[in-house]
């Protein structure tokens, strides 16, 4: 109410309907209503218009040693600068950016907690600071078991508490069906259970995790895959799998797929990507003390 002052109104009959224009060219737009059979043109008193500090700044780390920042677009910037601190250490440039609004910063050290600013540098040389955000690296979720728990739930379990957008139908997909219809993320938001319209194929289905991350926001590896098995055994798999041919998983093949991890041993490459890696230990773990019937 204290920003407008009335100028004059005028009796008519119109429909609800506003109009914003500057009538008296003086730099201040007035507001037309029409309000009980007259219109009423009010004038801000208040000044113009400033412009804004960088706004809605936010932080969130990647892995253990790197931390993305976003902020709004400053239309009047001309160039964004970056400030840092390390804990509670005074704030100092980091880096300056022009015509871009996401920066990645790199080299930092797991669970240390870093200050950070963003100042939009005018054309007059104002600069204009944002309020302060902070973010601690740390390393990012994995999956401790994945599971099939019927013919069209899938049942993920994460090594730590996830945030609600894990919860996202749009972050996980099946390359045989594409994205569940729903998701329940509970178990104190450890577990993810998918349900999808259709049944889950046997054989040869793989897991992408678009996106899903921690309560720290630190985010899952969105390029890792998961190969999918149901209770039914695969036999190419279990031959792989059976390192001593001794018709059963068990802990010598275990040993083997230990010492192969992180090499390019096709055998135990489940998922055929070029490397042994935790996508295959998953694969490795659900055959782990089964037999062929």
């Amino acid at each position: 109410p204290n920003l407008y002052r009335p100028i004059w109104y005028t009796p008519i009959s119109l429909m609800h309907r506003p109009m914003l224009a500057d009538l008296d060219a003086n730099g201040k737009p007035e507001i037309l209503y029409n309000y009980n059979n007259a219109i009423h043109i009010v004038e801000r008193t208040e000044p113009a218009f400033t412009v804004l500090s960088p706004q809605i700044v936010t932080a969130r780390p990647l892995d253990t040693s790197r931390a993305e920042l976003n902020w709004m677009q400053t239309p009047e910037a001309t160039t964004y600068r970056i400030y840092r601190s390390t804990g509670n250490a005074p704030l100092t440039l980091l880096t300056s950016l022009s015509n871009r609004t996401i920066y990645t910063d790199t080299l930092l050290v797991e669970n240390q907690t870093y200050r950070y600013q963003i100042a939009a540098l005018l054309a007059n040389g104002t600069e204009l600071r944002s309020a302060i955000t902070s973010v601690t690296p740390n390393k990012p979720p994995t999956i401790t078991k994945l599971t099939i728990q019927n013919t069209t739930q899938l049942e993920i379990l994460f090594s730590e508490p996830m945030a609600p957008i894990t919860a996202e139908p749009s972050g996980y997909r099946i390359n045989t069906l594409g994205h569940p219809t729903s998701v329940i993320l509970d178990k104190h938001n450890k577990r993810a259970l998918l349900t999808f319209a259709q049944p889950i194929p046997a054989q040869a289905a793989t897991l992408t995790i678009l996106k899903a991350a921690d309560v720290m926001h630190t985010p899952i590896d969105a390029s890792l895959t998961y190969q999918l098995l149901t209770n039914q055994i695969d036999p190419a798999q279990f031959q792989r799998a059976d390192a001593n041919q001794n018709g059963i998983i068990d802990f010598p093949d275990f040993i083997a797929f230990a010492q192969a991890f992180n090499t390019t041993t096709t055998a135990f490459d489940f998922n055929n990507d070029g490397i042994v890696n935790f996508p295959d230990f998953i694969t490795f773990a659900a055959l782990f003390g089964k037999s062929l019937p």
